[in-house]
């Protein structure tokens, strides 16, 4: 039986794919703080290419990366609306930390939209304005079709 170290050298993981995906957020999440594991979740992303497809797993490495970016910024962004006793050097410092997740957010959107097909400007999505949720504007249209006929 070969150990973990050899599999993961040669690129095969022996491991359920929901522990393969546990272990892909936790080294993606250990990367937004400066792990240099890149080498590592790529395997882990072709061992879920390897039972689900390249497709498949480029998505879901994407939409993890998106999904970490967008839970620092909330984060980040609540601990600031929380702490009313921050500094302002210290808003200043969160302020710039959610800037750079935010361009890392905007990488991951940008890679999710390339493997689905998709072109997204990035300054479309990313100017302040109200945000009307995809699944409200579909139900209310759903609504008039349902009345209207």
């Amino acid at each position: 039986m070969e150990s973990r170290g050899a599999l993961q050298r040669k690129g095969k993981m022996k491991y359920p794919l929901s522990e393969v995906f546990d272990r892909l957020t936790i080294e993606t999440r250990k990367s937004h703080y400066g792990a240099d594991n890149l080498k590592l979740r790529r395997q882990y992303v072709s061992a879920i290419a390897e039972r689900m497809g390249f497709f498949a797993a480029n998505l879901i490495m994407a939409t993890i990366e998106l999904t970490v970016a967008n839970v620092d910024i909330a984060n980040l962004e609540h601990a600031i609306r929380a702490n009313k006793e921050l500094s302002d050097e210290e808003v200043g410092r969160r302020a710039l930390a959610i800037r750079e997740i935010n361009f890392q957010r905007i990488d991951a959107k940008v890679h999710l939209a390339k493997y689905l097909g998709e072109r997204v400007d990035p300054k479309r999505y990313d100017q302040k304005q109200q945000f009307t949720s995809i699944l409200q504007v579909q139900k209310s249209k759903g609504k008039r079709r349902a009345k209207t006929a």
